[in-house]
């Protein structure tokens, strides 16, 4: 009888440890599951503030935008004329030769730069051969005719200081023309194309 009741004392003992440490087991397991769970709750709340961050940098660049002032010049000389483009219509000049140096002279009073601007410069009639870019030779592209286009390779900035960005170019007129027109194009990813257009008459 008494060797009965020891075996089950011990038999006790035995079931008693199994579960104690089954218990720790399982209360290891959910520590872990706790860690891991908090750990995608401040991944998910991390993503959450970016998110929003982005958002919100989305919606401020939305509300800023460029906005563009284009005249001309023969020369970059501060003494020189300068003819700005109206809001509606042609710019109407006249030039005294048959081989000329135009440059568009570029504003951006607005918040935001133009963002991969491209160049167009097409000329009227076909025979007028356009050549992009005369005052900086590294970012010439290859002409074709009448019809010169170019990718910036900077963005166009808002104007600091009143000093504007130039665009030259230089046009070969044959001489039997008295007329040229020549229309100056401008888009980038945030600006639709904007169009300026100009007809010289050629004094003789």
């Amino acid at each position: 009888m008494l060797l009965l009741s020891v075996l089950a004392i011990g038999l006790s003992l035995c079931s008693y440890k199994k579960a104690e440490v089954s218990g720790k087991q399982q209360q290891t397991t959910l520590d872990a599951s706790r860690t891991a769970l908090e750990g995608t709750v401040k991944s998910l709340q991390s993503l959450t503030t970016i998110s929003e961050q982005q958002y919100a940098r989305e919606i401020e660049r939305e509300g800023r935008k460029p906005k563009l002032e284009v005249s001309l010049r023969h020369e970059l000389k501060t003494t020189s004329p300068e003819w700005r483009f109206p809001a509606r219509g042609e710019l109407e000049l006249k030039i005294p030769q048959h081989s000329a140096k135009v440059f568009f002279l570029l504003k951006n009073t607005g918040n935001a730069p133009v963002l991969r601007p491209t160049y167009i410069f097409v000329a009227d009639p076909e025979t007028v051969k356009v050549a992009c870019a005369a005052e900086f030779p590294q970012y010439r592209p290859s002409t074709e005719g009448n019809i010169c286009q170019f990718n910036s390779p900077s963005n166009l900035a808002p104007t600091e200081n009143g000093l504007p960005h130039a665009v030259g170019h230089d046009l070969q007129i044959p001489t039997e023309l008295s007329i040229v027109g020549l229309e100056f194009m401008l888009l980038g990813e945030n600006i639709p194309m904007q169009s300026f257009k100009t007809r010289f008459t050629l004094q003789k």
